[in-house]
């Protein structure tokens, strides 16, 4: 958690984010299935990309929704 503190504190992580959101991230991302690694890859890193925008600090950012317990 002390990455996740860092980049708060740094202003370049949302300061509504929780760690439960990087563990929905990752049970997401272990569901990618395609018919090539190539293409599971691909996807992969997409999927990863559109969150982590996400999650960035940015002033006209809304409320996340609460958080949800994954573990």
């Amino acid at each position: 958690m002390e990455l996740v503190r860092r980049a708060k504190a740094a202003r370049r992580l949302r300061p509504d984010f929780v760690l439960d959101d990087l563990i929905m991230m990752l049970m997401a991302n272990g569901g990618i299935r395609t018919t090539s690694t190539v293409t599971t890859v691909a996807a992969s890193r997409r999927f990863a990309a559109v969150p982590l925008q996400g999650m960035r600090a940015e002033p006209a950012a809304p409320p996340l929704p609460p958080a949800v317990g994954c573990h």
